[in-house]
């Protein structure tokens, strides 16, 4: 089958495994930790936007998940899924005093796990070509808690997403406190970044040093004017980077740690300076000095905003690429 991350031993991959394949794959590309027992979703009434759903498909999908069914032999083999039974996700991966505590600590544990995904039986059309599912994912990156619904269709003996409905997700959403107390680090032409003392929070910039003609004279640039070639975000993570994986920043060691909030500059300036005889063109091993000033940078997550009146990167060693 193509794109099929099922390792079967004999056989062929039954018709729910690429079903349920198809899913998975859309809620995380890592390893992930399947439930063994499928739980039914939302009822209709609960979640209007199921209402552009063809009826019947949607009536099969009730009907069928009215008792629960094992997954456990339809993922034998898997080297992607690790399908577990509930009572033991609460009691090796879900740890700590309630859903939040215990993702902390299952990032804290697997920090190379995608997550934990729960499947509900699947519901098919009356002429078999379309099916509709819903995943509840838990524990991702970002810690994160999200319920999908998911409706596919049969094409060339594989089965795609056709439509996903987002029924709720919790992002618990992180607010930076910037307080960015660490010497500037930096690489490439230009990456700049600096933390805070836990390591839990990065500010970085990114500068594509061909676009402007820097020099030692100070340049400033407006982030609004200039999108692509100038970008600051803002990453929030649940803990210090070093307990959720490997430093993200100038390091091509994986898995790396991955932030539970990204709030991206929207506004602001940029003024750049470069030392004397600096090779602003991508020369890997011949690093240069940089300093980067941000100023009156406003920095959104949906319609969250939090301001940063300056913040200086000094004396910044750049140039260089990890590999």
């Amino acid at each position: 089958m193509p794109s099929n991350v099922i390792q079967v031993r004999e056989g062929t991959v039954a018709q729910e495994t690429l079903i349920y394949q198809a899913v998975l794959q859309q809620i995380s590309h890592r390893l992930l930790i399947v439930r063994g027992e499928t739980v039914p979703g939302l009822d209709e009434d609960s979640n209007p936007q199921l209402a552009g759903v063809e009826p019947s498909l949607l009536q099969n999908y009730l009907v069928v998940n009215t008792i629960p069914y094992s997954l456990r032999f339809l993922f034998q083999g898997s080297n992607a899924y690790s399908v577990q039974p509930a009572a033991t996700i609460a009691r090796d991966y879900l740890l700590g005093d309630g859903p939040q505590t215990g993702c902390a600590q299952f990032r804290s544990d697997y920090p190379g796990l995608g997550g934990i995904a729960t499947l509900s039986r699947i519901g098919m059309s009356d002429d078999g070509t379309q099916a509709l599912v819903h995943a509840l994912y838990e524990c991702g990156p970002d810690n994160r808690l999200a319920t999908y619904f998911f409706t596919l269709a049969e094409t060339d003996d594989s089965w795609q997403v056709i439509d996903t409905f987002a029924a709720a997700t919790d992002l618990s959403a992180l607010t930076p406190e910037m307080n960015y107390e660490s010497r500037a680090s930096g690489c490439g032409d230009i990456f700049v970044y600096k933390s805070n003392r836990a390591r839990s929070e990065y500010i970085k910039v990114s500068i594509d040093a061909k676009a402007f003609d820097l020099s030692t004279e100070p340049t400033m640039l407006d982030l609004a004017a200039h999108t692509g070639a100038i970008e600051a975000w803002i990453d929030v993570y649940a803990d210090s980077v070093e307990r959720l994986g490997e430093n993200p920043y100038c390091n091509d060691v994986g898995p790396t740690a991955e932030p539970r909030s990204v709030w991206q500059a929207v506004s602001g300036t940029v003024t750049v300076t470069v030392s004397a005889g600096a090779q602003t063109e991508p020369r890997t091993g011949e690093p240069y000095q940089v300093n980067v000033l941000i100023e009156d940078v406003v920095f959104a997550l949906g319609e969250e905003i939090v301001h940063l009146s300056s913040l200086m990167f000094n004396d910044v060693q750049v140039g260089w690429c990890s590999g």
